[in-house]
């Protein structure tokens, strides 16, 4: 099934490079084999991660998501974008939504919530983007 689901990508990044060679191409996927670097080098332009941890705890989010996007860079064989992370509406309801969003949590730098730290995380790894939550919002 790993060889069938890297052909596919593998077939997917070759057309759409075929078509217009300045395009970015890339799966987009949870965190798998076929986002790690050393498996897509050369089938994607980028590993797309999608990480949902699907709760507001500022400490795991703290470490959680720079340890992932750490073992993802993997000596920057290729770049990583943190294509999704956050809660979908179509799992949870907009009040989880929203602790995640704008719940501030007092820190000893200032006022602090998951989802800006989720973003000044990617910043601080080097990733070369992100998008928050989901198709489905």
């Amino acid at each position: 099934m790993r060889k069938e689901a890297l052909l596919l990508e593998y077939a997917f990044y070759n057309t759409v490079k075929s078509i217009d060679n300045k395009h970015i191409a890339s799966s987009g996927d949870i965190m798998s084999y076929l986002q790690e670097p050393v498996n897509i080098n050369g089938y994607s332009d980028y590993s797309g991660l999608h990480i949902y941890t699907y709760d507001n705890d500022i400490i795991k989010h703290r470490y959680l998501y720079g340890s992932l996007l750490n073992i993802y860079i993997n000596n920057n064989d290729i770049k990583i974008m943190l294509e999704e992370f956050g809660f979908s509406s179509d799992q949870f309801y907009e009040e989880s939504i929203s602790r995640f969003t704008w719940h501030v949590q007092m820190e000893p730098l200032g006022p602090l919530n998951s989802a800006f730290l989720i973003l000044k995380i990617r910043i601080t790894h080097h990733t070369i983007g992100a998008l928050w939550s989901c198709i489905l919002d």
